[in-house]
C-alpha cells in the first residue's frame, strides 16, 4: 500500500472541501473533494481521517441544493456509510449516533405503505432492528449525561422506541424528563415537549 499516495488524495480532498465554503461552484468542489476521498480509501480503507473527512463531504453533497437528485441519493448512502466506520472508532460522538438512530427509527416506524417513498432518499435506506436503535438512542443518553446535558429530541425518540417496544416504564421515565424540562425559547422544542406531555397523559397510569 502506498501511503504517499493515500496522504495525497486525503489532502486534495481536504483542500476542495475547505475551498467549496468560499468559492464556486461548490458542487464541482465537493464532488473532486468526495472522488479523492474515495481513491484514498480505496488503498487504505481504514484510514480515520479520511472516514472523519468522508463524513463531512457527503454531508454537505447530500444537502446541496445544486445537485442532481440522483446525485444527492447516492451521497446520502455514502453518508450513512462514512457514519458506520466512523463510529466504529468514535463510539462517543452523541450526534452521529443520534442521526443514525433517528434516520433508522423513521424507515422501522414508517406504514408499510409510505416505505417506498424511502427509496426517493436512499438506494440503499439504513435498516436496524429496534434493539440496535434503541441502544444508540441509549449510548446518545449515556454520553451526554456524563456531561450533564440532556437532548430532548434523543429522550422523545427513545420514548417512542419504548413505547414501541412496550417498555411502557422506561418510556415514561423518558416522557417525564422532557416534561420537567425548561425549553430554551425554540418552537421544535416547545412542540416535542407538547407531544410528551399528551404521550405521558395517554401511558400514565391514572
Amino acid at each position: 500500500m502506498n501511503q504517499a499516495c493515500v496522504k495525497n488524495s486525503y489532502h486534495l480532498a481536504r483542500l476542495c472541501c475547505g475551498s467549496a465554503k468560499s468559492v464556486v461552484p461548490q458542487r464541482t468542489l465537493l464532488l473532486t473533494a468526495f472522488r479523492h476521498i474515495e481513491e484514498a480509501l480505496k488503498m487504505d480503507a481504514n484510514n480515520e481521517k479520511a472516514i472523519r473527512l468522508g463524513v463531512k463531504i457527503t454531508r454537505a453533497l447530500k444537502d446541496c441544493p445544486t445537485l442532481s437528485f440522483q446525485a444527492r441519493k447516492r451521497a446520502t448512502d455514502a453518508y450513512v456509510e462514512f457514519l458506520e466506520k466512523y463510529i466504529r472508532f468514535e463510539p462517543d460522538d452523541h450526534e452521529a449516533r443520534f442521526f443514525r438512530a433517528r434516520c433508522s427509527f423513521a424507515i422501522l416506524n414508517s406504514p408499510f405503505f409510505l416505505r417506498p417513498l424511502y427509496k426517493a432518499v436512499f438506494f440503499r435506506p439504513p435498516t436496524k432492528s429496534l434493539r440496535e436503535i434503541i441502544m444508540d438512542f441509549e449510548e446518545v443518553q449515556r454520553c451526554l449525561a456524563a456531561k450533564d446535558v440532556i437532548l430532548i429530541e434523543n429522550e422523545f425518540y427513545l420514548a417512542l422506541c419504548y413505547i414501541k417496544k412496550g417498555e411502557i416504564q422506561n418510556a415514561l421515565r423518558c416522557l417525564e424528563v422532557i416534561d420537567e424540562m425548561e425549553c430554551d425559547g425554540r418552537d421544535e422544542q416547545k412542540r416535542i415537549q407538547e407531544k410528551a406531555r399528551k404521550l405521558l397523559r395517554k401511558y400514565s397510569v391514572a
